[in-house]
């Protein structure tokens, strides 16, 4: 039996908070007690979170930054890509990258934090 996963944030908090919750469903995704549905799922609902602050842009960009990673490994494999639409993406990528810099310096808090990849504080 797949166990079920019940939000423990509202859907009205900031992104900041949804994007914490939605690192906690990526973390028991690892260990099999949430499914790849409930991850999208939460993904949505941190898209259609309010943004507010710095904390909040961290947390959108700390998610676009991971999606678009894992956009860029599919893309290598591509044939049909071309050099400069590879360029483009890591271009686009390293802009995100220095994006979250700046918050991570501003805000003391690591995108991982969002990610459920490591730590959480700078």
């Amino acid at each position: 039996m797949t166990p079920q996963y019940e939000p423990t944030i509202p859907l009205s908090e900031d992104a900041a908070a949804q994007g914490m919750n939605l690192a906690n469903i990526v973390k028991a995704a690892r260990l099999g007690g949430a499914t790849g549905q409930t991850v999208l799922q939460e993904v949505i609902q941190l898209a259609n979170a309010p943004g507010r602050d710095a904390l909040d842009a961290l947390a959108f960009l700390s998610i676009a930054r991971k999606l678009l990673e894992s956009g860029i490994q599919d893309v290598e494999t591509e044939v049909a890509f071309n050099e400069a639409q590879r360029g483009m993406m890591h271009f686009t990528a390293f802009l995100i990258t220095r994006a979250i810099d700046a918050l991570q310096a501003q805000t003391g808090v690591a995108a991982e934090t969002f990610t459920g990849d490591g730590g959480t504080i700078n």
